[in-house]
Protein backbone atom coordinates (compact mmCIF):
# COMPACT_ATOMS: atom_id res chain seq x y z
CA UNK A 1 0.00 0.00 0.00
CA UNK A 2 1.13 3.35 -1.04
CA UNK A 3 2.35 6.30 1.45
CA UNK A 4 -0.88 8.26 -0.79
CA UNK A 5 -2.95 5.74 0.21
CA UNK A 6 -2.36 5.31 3.79
CA UNK A 7 -2.18 9.16 4.24
CA UNK A 8 -6.01 9.26 2.34
CA UNK A 9 -7.25 6.20 4.18
CA UNK A 10 -5.87 7.49 8.00
CA UNK A 11 -7.10 11.21 7.29
CA UNK A 12 -10.33 10.19 6.38
CA UNK A 13 -10.91 7.45 9.08
CA UNK A 14 -9.30 9.01 12.02
CA UNK A 15 -10.07 10.25 14.91
CA UNK A 16 -11.39 7.33 16.88
CA UNK A 17 -13.77 8.20 19.39
CA UNK A 18 -14.57 6.53 23.00
CA UNK A 19 -17.94 5.87 22.81
CA UNK A 20 -17.94 7.55 25.92
CA UNK A 21 -16.30 10.34 24.70
CA UNK A 22 -13.64 10.22 27.02
CA UNK A 23 -10.51 9.06 24.99
CA UNK A 24 -9.97 10.25 21.30
CA UNK A 25 -6.96 8.57 19.18
CA UNK A 26 -6.18 11.62 16.79
CA UNK A 27 -4.02 11.16 13.29
CA UNK A 28 -0.71 13.37 13.08
CA UNK A 29 0.93 12.32 9.98
CA UNK A 30 3.42 9.60 8.68
CA UNK A 31 6.56 8.85 9.59
CA UNK A 32 8.99 6.76 7.02
CA UNK A 33 10.45 3.51 8.68
CA UNK A 34 12.83 2.59 5.15
CA UNK A 35 11.54 1.81 1.99
CA UNK A 36 8.27 1.03 1.37
CA UNK A 37 7.76 0.82 5.37
CA UNK A 38 5.81 3.95 7.06
CA UNK A 39 4.85 4.44 10.67
CA UNK A 40 1.89 6.34 11.90
CA UNK A 41 1.97 9.30 14.64
CA UNK A 42 -1.17 9.55 16.82
CA UNK A 43 -1.83 10.89 19.62
CA UNK A 44 -3.89 9.67 22.47
CA UNK A 45 -6.18 13.16 24.50
CA UNK A 46 -8.28 11.09 27.57
CA UNK A 47 -10.13 13.31 29.70
CA UNK A 48 -11.67 12.65 33.44
CA UNK A 49 -15.30 12.92 34.07
CA UNK A 50 -15.65 14.57 37.65
CA UNK A 51 -19.45 14.78 37.49
CA UNK A 52 -20.10 15.94 34.70
CA UNK A 53 -16.94 18.36 34.24
CA UNK A 54 -14.25 16.82 31.58
CA UNK A 55 -10.84 17.81 32.14
CA UNK A 56 -7.73 16.19 30.32
CA UNK A 57 -6.29 13.01 31.67
CA UNK A 58 -3.88 12.25 29.62
CA UNK A 59 -2.04 13.36 26.15
CA UNK A 60 0.14 10.97 24.42
CA UNK A 61 1.69 11.29 20.83
CA UNK A 62 3.12 7.96 19.82
CA UNK A 63 4.35 7.15 15.94
CA UNK A 64 3.49 3.28 15.98
CA UNK A 65 4.86 1.12 13.44
CA UNK A 66 2.04 0.35 10.49
CA UNK A 67 2.54 -3.33 10.48
CA UNK A 68 -0.50 -4.14 7.54
CA UNK A 69 0.11 -7.42 5.71
CA UNK A 70 1.11 -6.93 2.09
CA UNK A 71 -2.12 -8.51 0.27
CA UNK A 72 -4.52 -5.82 2.72
CA UNK A 73 -6.96 -3.85 0.76
CA UNK A 74 -7.93 -0.25 0.51
CA UNK A 75 -11.03 -1.08 1.78
CA UNK A 76 -10.06 -3.84 4.27
CA UNK A 77 -7.96 -1.36 6.23
CA UNK A 78 -10.76 1.28 6.12
CA UNK A 79 -13.41 -1.24 7.28
CA UNK A 80 -10.66 -2.50 10.23
CA UNK A 81 -10.24 1.13 11.67
CA UNK A 82 -14.12 1.81 11.75
CA UNK A 83 -14.25 -1.42 13.45
CA UNK A 84 -11.66 -0.23 16.06
CA UNK A 85 -13.71 3.01 16.77
CA UNK A 86 -17.34 1.22 16.18
CA UNK A 87 -17.94 -0.46 19.73
CA UNK A 88 -16.31 -1.32 22.90
CA UNK A 89 -12.88 -1.80 21.55
CA UNK A 90 -10.38 0.42 21.21
CA UNK A 91 -10.58 3.93 22.73
CA UNK A 92 -12.88 2.67 25.24
CA UNK A 93 -10.83 0.77 26.97
CA UNK A 94 -8.47 3.49 27.30
CA UNK A 95 -11.34 5.74 28.43
CA UNK A 96 -11.18 3.33 31.67
CA UNK A 97 -7.50 3.32 32.46
CA UNK A 98 -6.84 -0.25 31.48
CA UNK A 99 -4.45 0.50 28.97
CA UNK A 100 -1.45 2.59 28.73
CA UNK A 101 -0.26 3.37 25.29
CA UNK A 102 -1.92 4.58 21.97
CA UNK A 103 -0.17 1.47 20.10
CA UNK A 104 -2.53 -0.58 22.32
CA UNK A 105 -5.39 0.69 20.17
CA UNK A 106 -3.87 -0.05 16.98
CA UNK A 107 -3.81 -4.16 16.64
CA UNK A 108 -2.46 -4.44 13.25
CA UNK A 109 -2.86 -8.67 13.53
CA UNK A 110 -6.41 -8.28 13.72
CA UNK A 111 -5.60 -7.80 9.57
CA UNK A 112 -4.77 -11.06 9.17
CA UNK A 113 -8.25 -12.93 10.54
CA UNK A 114 -9.32 -14.63 7.14
CA UNK A 115 -13.26 -14.21 8.56
CA UNK A 116 -13.05 -10.49 9.80
CA UNK A 117 -14.28 -8.74 6.81
CA UNK A 118 -16.79 -5.95 7.77
CA UNK A 119 -16.74 -3.35 10.54
CA UNK A 120 -18.60 -5.17 12.43
CA UNK A 121 -16.72 -8.51 11.67
CA UNK A 122 -13.79 -6.62 13.21
CA UNK A 123 -15.38 -4.98 15.90
CA UNK A 124 -16.17 -8.63 17.73
CA UNK A 125 -12.48 -9.62 16.61
CA UNK A 126 -11.30 -6.97 19.04
CA UNK A 127 -13.19 -7.63 21.60
CA UNK A 128 -11.95 -10.86 22.05
CA UNK A 129 -9.13 -11.26 24.21
CA UNK A 130 -8.73 -15.14 22.43
CA UNK A 131 -10.18 -14.07 19.11
CA UNK A 132 -11.97 -18.11 18.92
CA UNK A 133 -13.76 -19.56 16.62
CA UNK A 134 -13.92 -18.17 12.78
CA UNK A 135 -11.91 -15.11 13.41
CA UNK A 136 -8.52 -17.05 14.48
CA UNK A 137 -8.75 -18.75 11.33
CA UNK A 138 -5.20 -16.55 9.94
CA UNK A 139 -4.81 -15.13 6.50
CA UNK A 140 -1.96 -17.10 4.92
CA UNK A 141 1.18 -14.59 4.53
CA UNK A 142 3.91 -15.07 3.11
CA UNK A 143 3.04 -18.05 0.51
CA UNK A 144 2.84 -16.84 -3.36
CA UNK A 145 -0.47 -17.35 -5.03
CA UNK A 146 -0.94 -17.66 -8.74
CA UNK A 147 -4.01 -15.31 -8.44
CA UNK A 148 -2.59 -12.85 -6.39
CA UNK A 149 -0.71 -10.26 -8.77
CA UNK A 150 -4.02 -10.31 -10.98
CA UNK A 151 -5.66 -9.72 -7.83
CA UNK A 152 -4.03 -6.53 -6.79
CA UNK A 153 -3.88 -5.05 -9.97
CA UNK A 154 -7.09 -5.51 -9.80
CA UNK A 155 -7.62 -3.42 -6.42
CA UNK A 156 -4.97 -0.52 -7.50
CA UNK A 157 -7.77 -0.34 -10.73
CA UNK A 158 -10.74 0.03 -8.36
CA UNK A 159 -8.41 2.30 -5.88
CA UNK A 160 -7.78 4.70 -8.72
CA UNK A 161 -11.73 4.45 -9.44
CA UNK A 162 -12.44 5.84 -6.72
CA UNK A 163 -9.78 8.05 -6.16
CA UNK A 164 -10.75 9.60 -9.57
CA UNK A 165 -14.68 9.33 -8.56
CA UNK A 166 -13.20 12.00 -5.64
CA UNK A 167 -12.05 14.00 -7.88
CA UNK A 168 -14.68 14.71 -10.14
CA UNK A 169 -17.48 14.90 -7.11
CA UNK A 170 -15.18 18.36 -6.27
CA UNK A 171 -15.69 19.35 -9.85
CA UNK A 172 -18.66 19.79 -10.36
CA UNK A 173 -21.39 22.27 -8.87
CA UNK A 174 -21.44 21.84 -4.39
CA UNK A 175 -18.39 19.70 -4.30
CA UNK A 176 -16.04 22.73 -3.23
CA UNK A 177 -16.35 26.35 -1.73
CA UNK A 178 -15.56 28.10 -4.92
CA UNK A 179 -18.51 26.33 -6.79
CA UNK A 180 -21.45 26.20 -4.79
CA UNK A 181 -25.21 25.23 -6.05
CA UNK A 182 -27.35 28.26 -5.70
CA UNK A 183 -30.85 27.48 -4.06
CA UNK A 184 -33.53 30.00 -2.95
CA UNK A 185 -33.87 29.46 0.41
CA UNK A 186 -32.09 27.40 3.22
CA UNK A 187 -35.22 25.18 3.63
CA UNK A 188 -34.56 23.32 0.52
CA UNK A 189 -30.93 22.76 1.14
CA UNK A 190 -31.18 19.43 2.83
CA UNK A 191 -33.78 18.09 0.55
CA UNK A 192 -31.24 18.87 -2.04
CA UNK A 193 -28.50 17.57 -0.63
CA UNK A 194 -30.51 14.23 0.64
CA UNK A 195 -31.54 13.99 -2.99
CA UNK A 196 -28.18 13.97 -4.78
CA UNK A 197 -26.46 10.53 -5.57
CA UNK A 198 -23.04 9.38 -3.89
CA UNK A 199 -20.98 9.49 -6.53
CA UNK A 200 -18.98 6.33 -5.66
CA UNK A 201 -22.16 3.67 -5.38
CA UNK A 202 -25.39 6.35 -5.63
CA UNK A 203 -26.81 5.49 -2.57
CA UNK A 204 -28.70 8.30 -0.71
CA UNK A 205 -26.94 10.68 1.40
CA UNK A 206 -27.73 11.30 5.72
CA UNK A 207 -27.28 14.97 6.52
CA UNK A 208 -24.52 14.73 9.49
CA UNK A 209 -24.47 18.57 9.65
CA UNK A 210 -25.83 21.60 8.46
CA UNK A 211 -24.25 24.75 9.10
CA UNK A 212 -23.56 28.38 7.97
CA UNK A 213 -20.14 29.96 6.46
CA UNK A 214 -20.84 32.82 5.98
CA UNK A 215 -23.67 35.69 4.89
CA UNK A 216 -25.47 33.34 1.92
CA UNK A 217 -23.01 30.52 2.01
CA UNK A 218 -24.11 26.75 3.63
CA UNK A 219 -22.20 23.47 4.01
CA UNK A 220 -23.77 20.24 4.77
CA UNK A 221 -21.80 16.88 5.98
CA UNK A 222 -23.10 14.28 4.48
CA UNK A 223 -22.31 10.23 4.38
CA UNK A 224 -23.75 7.55 2.11
CA UNK A 225 -26.13 5.21 3.72
CA UNK A 226 -25.02 2.52 0.99
CA UNK A 227 -20.84 2.90 1.29
CA UNK A 228 -20.38 5.31 3.74
CA UNK A 229 -18.26 7.64 2.16
CA UNK A 230 -18.56 11.16 3.41
CA UNK A 231 -18.02 14.80 2.22
CA UNK A 232 -19.02 18.22 2.02
CA UNK A 233 -21.57 19.81 -0.01
CA UNK A 234 -21.71 23.43 -0.34
CA UNK A 235 -24.53 25.96 -1.33
CA UNK A 236 -25.00 29.36 -1.82
CA UNK A 237 -28.66 31.15 -1.05
CA UNK A 238 -29.31 33.63 -4.24
CA UNK A 239 -31.90 36.28 -3.60
CA UNK A 240 -34.36 35.28 -6.45
CA UNK A 241 -36.29 38.68 -6.49
CA UNK A 242 -35.71 40.94 -9.42
CA UNK A 243 -33.38 44.13 -8.81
Amino acid sequence: MTREELEEIFAAEFPLKAKNDLAELAFVELSDRGIGRYGVVVRLICWADDHGTLSIRDVKEQDIFVDVPDDCTFERLVMYLRGDGHGDAGCVGLAGGRHADADDLLDWSALELQKAETVEDFDKALRMKSRLGKYLLLRSVGRKRPERTERRVRERDARQLVRDRERLAKLVAGGAADHPIEVASAAVIEVRAGAMPCPQCEGEYRVIEHRSEGPGRRAVDVACRRCGTKRTLWFRIVDDEPN
